[in-house]
């Protein structure tokens, strides 16, 4: 059964003792678009790790299809259909292209991987290279490509440009609007670039100092700049 939605459900979340997040209520559901901007520090990067189980829970509850998550091992939740893009892409240096791939597929069939090479055509031409052989941006093409693996139906992106050169991050961004065209999956977005999330998405979540300070259409974010200048104080 493919995953069809997730929830954070008035969430309050942290590591070590410190929380970092309070009051956290949104949802995404496959096909849909949701974009998580704020300054550095506020909060965006533990929302998501939060989802895949990589936090301590304070409060509320993650809701996968519905029912909570709080028993579930971040494998788990990837296994029912997450899929995780993390800042650090950590893709295994010391395996090949192929290989860090295969390591991604879970249950599924190893044609899977046409898949993927089809959407990252580069991929497949360095399939034999070793992780530590690639660049910034073909690590980042194999992070998004090994979360395709599982045949996600939610895909969580936490900075999937960050670091590459214009030409470079506007392919991995045109092949992002590809997977939520074609596989229908819905994708929550953390990125710098505000601009992009806003075109890209269809709902924002704004948050400043670890709480949400708004949650809705993009349309209505655009409308209220005075938003994004006091929370954000980013290019747009």
């Amino acid at each position: 059964m493919t995953l069809t939605s997730i929830e954070w459900k008035a969430v309050s979340a942290g590591y070590n003792g410190t929380t970092v997040i309070e009051n956290i209520d949104f949802a995404v559901r496959r096909g849909q678009r949701v974009g998580l901007i704020g300054r550095n520090g506020a909060g965006k990067t533990t929302t998501l790790a939060t989802a895949m189980g990589f936090t301590q829970l304070r409060g509320g509850s993650i809701l996968i299809d519905g029912k909570s998550a709080a028993s579930l091992s971040p494998s788990r939740r990837s296994n029912l259909g997450i899929g995780w893009v993390p800042q650090t892409r950590d893709v295994f240096r010391s395996l090949t292209v192929e290989e860090n791939l295969l390591a991604g597929l879970k249950s599924q069939p190893a044609t899977r991987l046409d898949r993927a090479y089809e959407f990252f055509p580069r991929l497949a031409e360095r399939r034999r290279n070793l992780g530590s052989a690639l660049s910034g941006g073909e690590q980042q093409m194999l992070s998004i490509a090994r979360a395709l693996m599982g045949d996600p139906g939610i895909i969580l992106m936490d900075e999937p440009l960050e670091g590459l050169a214009p030409v470079v991050a506007a392919e991995v961004m045109q092949t992002i609007r590809r997977l939520a065209d074609e596989q229908e999956v819905g994708i929550v977005l953390v990125e710098q670039h505000v601009g992009l999330v806003t075109e890209f998405c269809e709902d924002i979540l704004v948050l400043e100092r670890g709480q949400p300070t708004f949650h809705g259409a993009t349309k209505d974010l655009l409308a209220n700049p005075d938003i994004l200048d006091r929370a954000i104080g980013l290019a747009r």
